[in-house]
């Protein structure tokens, strides 16, 4: 778990310039969310496209040539450190900052696992037992697990 975190902690930056809010990278679906507005792959499926409840499928745009750099400059931040993320949401503040992130990891069929980057973050929520678990990682990070059912 913590051999995770160094991995992930490059990427902080290529979000941040991008302003990337949301990143999905599977198979069947990749989309990203940043400054440049939102692309997806894939308009057909009603779980690939998770921008908010004011967004339909059918209004998100195809990749551009620009989204298409975006989301690669994304996977190859974390390709090249090793890690295998599939879903990335993020915060900023007013000035662009990157206030929070979290990772969703590749993990078994019905785990999830998620390193949640948030500086100074408070008290962790508590446990569902048999259902979700936070694990304090260090003073910026912490780790969810999830089994979904």
């Amino acid at each position: 778990m913590h051999d995770t975190v160094p991995r992930l902690e490059p990427s902080l930056s290529t979000l941040e310039a991008l302003r990337v809010t949301e990143y999905r990278n599977q198979d069947w679906c990749k989309n990203i969310g940043y400054s440049g507005g939102i692309f997806t792959d894939n308009n057909e499926s009603s779980t690939c496209n998770l921008f908010g409840p004011d967004v339909e499928d059918e209004d998100i745009p195809a990749f551009t040539p620009e989204a298409s750099q975006a989301f690669e400059e994304v996977a190859s931040a974390l390709s090249e450190k090793g890690v295998s993320v599939r879903i990335i949401s993020a915060h900023f503040d007013e000035e662009g900052a990157l206030i929070a992130a979290a990772f969703t990891i590749e993990a078994g069929q019905r785990d999830g696992w998620v390193y949640a980057y948030q500086p100074g973050y408070e008290p962790l929520p508590e446990d569902i037992p048999t259902q979700t678990r936070y694990t304090p990682i260090n003073a910026d990070w912490y780790f969810i697990w999830d089994e979904w059912m």
